[in-house]
């Protein structure tokens, strides 16, 4: 008989393919072992956020027990012999003394031998906690920044619930960690990100939903040796319209009425025709959608007396002012006794009832 089949070592009969270097399993985990030196780690915390240093780069905050875990199934590989391979690493407990001088965790180690066997073992690891202020708790504490995110308004006037809206996304889109600093202005707001890639997501939001205008520039600060290349701040300028519901505009030279305001797009119903158009919020910027500061809106109120063929006929009922006003497309649904009010571009005038 093939004396492969036995274990060089108990005397077990084994099949030849399970044997490792003539040992069965049992006996090569129990006098062989799968560590040719015990297993270290060194984990870089930073003590203000939590944020995890590895491979040279800051990783966002997690338990330090999963800090732990990831790096070993990097890194455990160093620490074993070149016949197993890691398949999952659990940490099952938390930091404590494991030798004199020395802290660690007690971890359960998943592993394949040989391509033929899967093992779990427990034991020791080493851990060396450093801590050290991350690179965006630095820049928060020293207020620089990578990019600065400039959020106007026009007009500026009426900029209420749009800018707490525009606000909240920082939040709802979960930048808080990327944000320096945000100070509030005039005419809007002024975002410090420690991030471009998150500035321009931001950036990318406000143009999408609120028809907004951007423009990008570069300002260099000093040249990265290393990198190759200049460092500085990228300044994103946006320009938001402020258009509400029931806001009187011009599209593309008729008077009309905001009915409604979504994502990018709002619904107007022209005065003159009563045609309801869907247009972009971002026309604001083409002149083909305009907030006219023009537009007049008539104070006094008028009731319909009478409506013909041709005209629509008026009093103020205040002061007895008689008026007659063209019948249009959009005023053919009035009836005498509605109220109205006149609304004037300076060019022509347009009857709207009263709601």
């Amino acid at each position: 008989m093939d004396s492969t089949r036995f274990c060089v070592r108990c005397g077990r009969e084994t099949k030849p393919e399970e044997l490792i270097n003539g040992l069965c399993i049992d006996c090569y985990l129990k006098h062989h072992g799968v560590f040719k030196e015990k297993p270290r780690v060194k984990v870089v915390v930073c003590p203000k956020c939590g944020s995890w240093y590895f491979k040279g780069v800051w990783h966002q905050p997690l338990d330090l027990r999963e800090v732990i875990r990831r790096e070993l199934l990097s890194e455990l590989y160093r620490f074993l012999y070149s016949e197993i391979r890691v398949l999952e690493v659990d940490v099952a407990s938390d930091i404590r003394k494991i030798s004199a001088g020395e802290h660690g965790v007690e971890a359960v180690f998943t592993l394949e031998v040989a391509g033929k066997h899967v093992a779990r073992i427990r034991g020791l690891v080493a851990v060396e906690t450093e801590y050290k202020v991350c690179d965006k708790c630095m820049r928060r504490t020293t207020g620089s920044h990578k990019a600065l995110v400039q959020v106007r308004f026009d007009p500026p006037e009426e900029t209420g619930e749009l800018y707490r809206e525009v606000s909240a996304l920082l939040h709802s889109m979960g930048l808080e960690n990327s944000i320096v600093e945000v100070e509030e202005r005039r005419d809007g707001m002024d975002v410090k990100f420690d991030d471009v890639i998150a500035a321009r997501r931001y950036v990318d939001v406000l143009a999408r939903k609120y028809g907004a205008r951007t423009s990008e520039s570069f300002k260099s600060v000093k040249y990265d040796f290393q990198a190759g290349k200049w460092s500085g701040v990228v300044t994103i300028s946006v320009r938001i319209p402020v258009i509400k519901e029931n806001d009187v505009v011009k599209y593309r030279g008729s008077i009309g009425v905001v009915k409604h305001v979504g994502d990018g797009s709002l619904k107007i119903l022209l005065l003159e025709t009563g045609v309801e158009v869907e247009a972009r919020l971002s026309d604001y910027w083409s002149n083909v959608l305009r907030k006219p500061r023009e537009v007049y809106v008539d104070s006094k109120v008028y009731t319909v007396t009478a409506v013909d063929k041709t005209t629509v006929y008026l009093l103020n009922e205040e002061t007895g002012e008689l008026r007659e006003h063209p019948l249009t497309p959009g005023n053919y649904g009035l009836k005498p006794g509605d109220r109205v009010i006149i609304l004037s571009d300076g060019e022509r005038e347009v009857v709207v009832k009263k709601e």
